[in-house]
Formats: structure tokens, sequence, C-alpha cells
């Protein structure tokens, strides 16, 4: 029986009622979802159980299928789709995609460093029964993993260190971003083509990225 790693929790996320130096998380992770690129197939998905994460909740669910069957073999590996308050992030490795659902306002560096670890872990446990499933959330049981990583994540004041976790994390700000109604509306596959936006964001300083 394949067992996850147990992530180190933040301080903040570790106990309600730390009131240490840091600072309440800015955003969260509300939406994971994971799918096999070419059939679109759903293999495991996690929520935020939240009132907040309600909110139009089964809208961003659907869209996130949507766009399931909008990738394909020419689609950017690693993608930030705006959706109104909310933004879509997704890695592309070896056939699978990685998806989450932020509020706007979290960081796109922790993103899809969140992303990245869910990815290792994924496919250490599941990487050589993924072509062989045919049912929708066969590995529905990754949730509790997720989960754990999402605590984690709350608390971003301890990812200070992000810059030395990240190495091999390509920089955030050559990542294509583009508006998930614009790619739905299209009638074909999601692709790294010009007609999408690639947004450069400003270079911040040393003293802004600890915030990020």
């Amino acid at each position: 029986v394949a067992v996850s790693r147990v992530p180190t929790p933040a301080p903040w996320a570790e106990d309600p009622n730390f009131s240490g130096p840091l600072s309440p998380p800015a955003g969260m992770v509300l939406l994971t979802m994971i799918s096999r690129v070419h059939d679109g197939l759903l293999l495991a998905a996690s929520m935020q159980e939240t009132e907040q994460s309600n909110r139009n909740f089964q809208e961003y669910h659907n869209q996130a299928k949507q766009l399931f069957r909008k990738l394909g073999d020419h689609s950017p590996n690693r993608c930030s789709l705006q959706a109104g308050t909310m933004t879509f992030h997704y890695l592309i490795s070896q056939g699978i995609c990685y998806l989450t659902l932020c509020e706007a306002n979290y960081s796109k560096k922790l993103a899809f460093s969140f992303l990245e670890e869910l990815q290792t872990e994924f496919w250490e446990l599941y990487g050589k029964k993924i072509s062989s499933v045919s049912r929708p959330y066969a590995f529905i049981e990754f949730d509790i993993y997720i989960q754990k990583l999402k605590k984690s994540y709350l608390d971003t004041w301890s990812k200070r260190h992000l810059s030395s976790i990240n190495t091999e994390l390509q920089d955030v700000q050559k990542i294509m971003v583009t508006n998930i109604e614009e790619v739905l509306q299209r009638g074909e596959n999601l692709s790294g083509s010009p007609r999408l936006t690639t947004a450069v964001e400003p270079r911040i300083s040393v003293a802004e990225q600890d915030s990020c």
C-alpha cells in the first residue's frame, strides 16, 4: 500500500490559536484537481471546505472540467487563467495536469510551488498505474495528502525561503497568463499560440519577494 509523506505544517496551520509574528494567509488554495491530459479523465480532486469556497463553486468546477478537455500535446506546460476574483493555475507533467484554483491575491510563486510538490508526490505514488485506470477519481484517496499540503501553504510567511526550495521552478514571470472565458469560448484546444497573452509581471525587490 502506497503511503504518502506528510508535509510539515506551518505554525498557522498547525495551531488555529497561534499568535506568533507570522501574518494570516493572503489568499487560499480553494480547489485542486488532477486529470489525464489525453482524455481529460479526472484522477483526484479536493476542495477547501469553507463558506467562501462555496461561492460560485459549481461554476469553477465546471470551468476546470471544460479546461481539461481543451488541453493537448501542444498546450503550455504551465499557465495561469484569470476567472473573475479567482485564478486557475495548472502544471502539466508526464501527461498529467495538476490544477488549482486560488483567490486572485494568492502568490503565483506559491501556487506553482504547491503544484510542483503535488506532482512529485502523485507521480511517485501512482505513476505506474495512471495509464491503466478507466474510472473517474480512481485515486480519490490522494485527497488526504492534498488537504495536508494545502494546510502547509496557508501561511505564506512560512515560505520566506521559497527561492531555496524552488531552484528548479521556472520563473513565474514567464508563465503564460490568459482569461479562462476566452479559452473556453474558442472551439480549439489550448495551445501556446500568440493569441494568448504572456503577462510579464513587474520585477519586484528582495523585500517584496519575501511577501510573495
